[in-house]
């Protein structure tokens, strides 16, 4: 089911895990939500081709964009990842995004259908 792309497919040049993992993403601001009983905070991050280094500009010739946000409130953990096609040509991509926390409560979390780490509240 997983390997490496054919040959003639896009992402066949880039490394197993693509670039945006090991790219230097810009900060784009931060905004809060205070309503009562579930206030939150939520970051932006950005990612395009002009920040990619020299040999990923090469091996990735799109132009893009790529907003990253993290949503955290006392109950949830939201990350969503919006993918823009800034130039003239089609291209096919993937995302593929996990997490590596260290989670001490384990039995009292669960992932739900929209891949949203919910933190369930205790008694």
């Amino acid at each position: 089911m997983f390997g490496p792309p054919p040959k003639e497919h896009a992402t066949s040049a880039l490394p197993q895990h693509g670039f945006a993992r090991n790219a230097y993403w810009e900060f784009l601001g931060k905004s809060t939500s205070e309503t009562e009983g579930d206030a939150s905070v939520k970051l932006d991050f950005g990612l395009s081709k002009g920040m990619l280094s020299d040999k990923f500009q090469k091996e990735w010739p799109f132009e893009f964009g790529l907003v990253y946000s993290v949503t955290l409130s006392p109950r949830s953990l939201i990350t969503s990842l919006q993918v823009q096609n800034k130039g003239t040509t089609a291209f096919e991509f993937q995302s593929l995004l996990h997490t590596y926390f260290r989670v001490d409560v384990y039995p009292f979390c669960s992932l739900d259908v929209y891949t949203r780490l919910i933190w369930m509240l205790i008694g």
